[in-house]
């Protein structure tokens, strides 16, 4: 099936509020799953917690007036979610920089071999999930965790469709589960 055959999948993206919510060119700045010059690439997480812990992550804050200091723009964005996985172990998948090369071999693989993106464990958030809540009795209470994954796309992003959701930085509790890069 063609990718704009399949459904979408809600995934989220915070982004400088000053700027577009994807990157047009190809001069984007390299990052885990591509090299500088081989852009646009995409990185999406499919929770908002993964969104803000990837950023928290690449940011190195690790401190809560950081945290606070920091303001952007969460997106919800509508994505065929990729059906490739990366042939790597967890270790690379949620290493720091010193992993980025294996990382990139294997988005130059899967490439090659004709991916339009890729689908990974998030690198940022330690436990892997975010709560889902509900209320119960007029009070939020969590009912279950869902895994959350990184949403990787390579090329054109004209045809993603966003809107924004909120402004301002994340719960102080995400500090407690992002992996420092």
């Amino acid at each position: 099936m063609e990718d704009h055959e399949r459904p979408t999948v809600p995934a989220y993206r915070t982004c400088d509020r000053r700027y577009p919510f994807l990157w047009t060119s190809a001069l984007q700045p390299a990052g885990r799953w591509h090299d500088r010059g081989e852009g646009p690439c995409h990185d999406f997480a499919t929770t908002a917690k993964g969104a803000w812990a990837e950023v928290v992550r690449h940011e190195e804050i690790t401190d809560l007036l950081d945290l606070l200091d920091l303001e952007r723009s969460l997106w919800g964005v509508e994505v065929v979610q990729p059906e490739v996985v990366p042939m790597l172990g967890e270790e690379i998948l949620t290493g720091g920089v010193s992993s980025y090369p294996a990382c990139r071999a294997e988005a130059h693989r899967l490439r090659a071999g004709g991916a339009t993106g890729l689908r990974a464990p998030s690198a940022a958030v330690r436990s892997g999930r975010a709560p889902r809540t509900r209320l119960e009795r007029d009070a939020q209470v969590v009912t279950e965790a869902v895994p959350t994954e990184v949403l990787v796309v390579w090329g054109d992003p004209h045809a993603l469709t966003a809107m924004p959701l909120a402004e301002g930085h994340p719960d102080p509790n995400v500090l407690d589960d992002v992996r420092p890069l």
